[in-house]
């Protein structure tokens, strides 16, 4: 017979996996690749953070203006006020004109691995 502690640490666990795996894209584990990456070309591709006092459907609305102008949002963060997209330079510099006004940080998308 499993003892009460057991248990309550297992639906903790259970909860914290649930959580982080239905808020937080996939990892994916990249040292198991026995060949190293091929360079892919991400110069144009960001991640725009918006400020937190930015409504979603600001965010939305900036979304929609960078497909529409050459672009392509290729994800939508829930929790966290962004998106990644592939942008033009016309569009970087215009996002970089609203970085500290809306905009909290433009990064470049890069593949990160541990290791």
């Amino acid at each position: 017979m499993r003892r009460p502690e057991y248990k309550w640490l297992c639906c903790c666990k259970a909860a914290l996996y649930t959580t982080i795996h239905r808020f937080l894209p996939p990892i994916r584990r990249l040292s198991s690749i026995s060949s190293p990456p091929s360079r892919i070309n991400m110069a144009s591709k960001y991640i725009v953070m918006f400020k937190d006092n930015v409504s979603e459907d600001q965010i939305k609305e900036y979304a929609a203006q960078v497909n529409s102008g050459g672009g392509e949002v290729t994800q939508m963060y829930g929790i966290i006020p962004g998106f990644a997209a592939k942008i033009t330079d016309d569009q970087l510099q215009q996002f970089q004109s609203l970085q500290g006004d809306i905009i909290a940080s433009i990064e470049p998308d890069q593949i990160v691995t541990t290791q």
